[in-house]
């Protein structure tokens, strides 16, 4: 698996650079997409692509992975910090990225998942409530109440002081002043940092070699962002009808696990939660592949659903429809048999049926109308050997009968 190099720009005309990752084999020009994002000041190299390469190993999908902005590899407006996290501008990025993944060719437009860990995470479920071109959001070890978290993390002589530099460097910067910075982390439990969890500099000092764009600052700015932001709150129970699957770390010293539990129990179905036994970041170590073989899971049963599909079907003289070859829709090889779509029609239209009344026998491999297998299951006669060998007593398939869009 080798990463493409991509890059596209937001609304706002800022340039956004990172990977697109497509399964090794793919033999299909279209594939659902993953539209993936880091948390925090945190930046692509630091365990997304290991992620990525999992889940594009075990399902036809591809990964967008990219730098907020101002991070990394990505760009910021003239006149603008680096280093600064804005949530509501960081979500309508998100949403750019998802206008360019529907832009590309080998993506399937109308197949478009989010993912997203710790703060990205929050940001993942909110836009799965707002924007429903997305079809499925899984939401790593998510960050969902900046208040709540600010004020269970500091002391109220800490969160004052915190409050009086929000105001001070406010007014610094009108007056034309650097943005105030602060450490996102440090080896010092008791320095003064974004994040003050040791969780995150074992992380950071893990990967920091092979991530060497990201540092070790935000501005003071967005630590007031996350204080004011609890867009997920607000928004939990307006994700239905995505699915979203929830990963919650039990330890979490970072995106405390009540509040994310409080919020998986105001989301409506369809839902899914995954509780893992670690810290924030097992999810990228030692948990990596429970947590992946999760998402594999979900995503097999919501964006990369597989249906089984006819390659080639013929009518005999009975006026049913002969299965004779089944592939997976995406890994197959491309149909170009134009009179797959008439036939069905053909058969439609005769028996006064449609798509939705038809069923395949798991036997035989007929498509028949769905009163066949209901019928068949009634009779009660017995029959000799030979009529048993020569006809089928049909049994209604779990699969239903599909046609790809770009068959019709």
């Amino acid at each position: 698996m080798t990463p493409t190099n991509v890059e596209f720009n937001t609304s706002d005309g800022v340039t956004l650079r990172g990977w697109f990752v497509k399964p090794k084999d793919a033999a299909t020009s279209s594939l659902p997409c993953l539209v993936m994002t880091h948390g925090w000041s945190y930046v692509k190299e630091m365990g997304l692509i290991a992620v990525a390469a999992l889940l594009t190993s075990s399902l036809p999908i591809s990964c967008l992975i990219y730098d907020h902005r101002s991070f990394g590899d990505s760009d910021t407006l003239p006149g603008q910090p680096r280093q600064e996290i804005i949530p509501p501008t960081q979500a309508s990025d998100m949403r750019d990225a998802i206008t360019y993944a529907q832009s590309r060719n080998d993506v399937n437009e109308d197949q478009i998942g989010l993912w997203g860990f710790s703060s990205s995470g929050g940001l993942s479920l909110y836009l799965g409530a707002v924007d429903r071109r997305i079809k499925a959001v899984i939401a790593v070890a998510p960050m969902v109440d900046g208040w709540k978290l600010v004020h269970r993390f500091l002391p109220p002589d800490a969160l004052n002081t915190m409050l009086k530099d929000f105001e001070s460097d406010r007014l610094a910067r009108a007056a034309g002043e650097r943005p105030k910075m602060i450490p996102v982390t440090s080896a010092d439990s008791m320095a003064s940092t974004s994040i003050p969890s040791r969780a995150v500099w074992d992380f950071v000092s893990r990967l920091d070699k092979i991530a060497p764009r990201w540092r070790n600052e935000t501005t003071v700015r967005s630590l007031e962002e996350l204080y004011g932001n609890s867009l997920v709150v607000i928004f939990a129970d307006r994700i239905f009808p995505t699915p979203a699957l929830v990963i919650a770390c039990t330890q979490d010293t970072v995106a405390l696990s009540n509040d994310t539990m409080d919020c998986y129990e105001r989301m409506k179905q369809p839902k899914d939660l995954h509780l893992v036994l670690g810290d924030h970041f097992d999810v990228f170590g030692r948990c990596l592949k429970e947590c992946v073989g999760k998402q594999v899971e979900f995503l097999g049963n919501t964006l990369c659903k597989r249906l089984q599909i006819l390659i080639y079907i013929e009518v005999d003289t009975s006026n049913t429809l002969h299965a004779l070859r089944e592939v997976d829709p995406w890994f197959g090889e491309v149909i170009t048999n134009f009179q797959l779509r008439k036939k069905v029609l053909a058969f439609e239209n005769e028996h006064r049926t449609n798509r939705s009344e038809l069923g395949i026998c798991r036997t035989c491999f007929r498509i028949l109308p769905l009163e066949t297998f209901y019928q068949q299951k009634k009779k009660k006669k017995k029959k000799s050997k030979r009529e048993s060998d020569d006809q089928c007593n049909h049994q209604l398939d779990e699969w239903p009968v599909y046609v790809e869009p770009w068959l019709r």
